[in-house]
């Protein structure tokens, strides 16, 4: 591939992540809220299971949000010198990388990232209809 395609791959990359802050922010109102009310024993029975759920899921939030961030900063590293070997290098020096993982062109980088933002956007689906779920139930 040439230059200009994973440079415009990066730069795609970290527009994407920048945009799933939105993503990010949508979970942390209904985790929140969820927390909220269940710390007020607002609910009971399966409202209050479904608010558990959402803090639940709420949590796995930050983490996708925290690697998507991770991610948008070494695409935005990576970008000008088109190559990840150094990041790659840098992982393995710190135990960070999976054993046996193999080289991953800028596409497949790519694609891992954008798999994390649908996930993302996933579960702040199953949020949003738990948040329904809870809402629509008799106290």
């Amino acid at each position: 591939m040439d230059q200009p395609d994973v440079d415009w791959t990066a730069r795609t990359a970290a527009a994407l992540c920048v945009a799933s802050r939105w993503l990010a922010v949508g979970a942390l109102v209904l985790t929140m809220t969820a927390f909220g009310a269940g710390l007020a024993g607002l609910r009971a029975g399966v409202a209050s299971a479904s608010l558990v759920l959402i803090v639940l899921l709420g949590a796995t939030q930050v983490y996708l949000a925290v690697r998507i961030e991770f991610d948008r900063r070494i695409f935005e590293l990576v970008g000008p010198s088109r190559s990840f070997d150094g990041f790659d290098a840098a992982l393995r020096g710190m135990g960070l990388e999976r054993r046996g993982a193999r080289e991953r062109s800028t596409q497949e980088r790519a694609a891992g990232l954008v798999s994390l933002i649908r996930w993302s956007g996933r579960l702040l689906a199953a949020q949003f209809v738990l948040a329904v779920l809870a809402s629509s139930l008799p106290q």
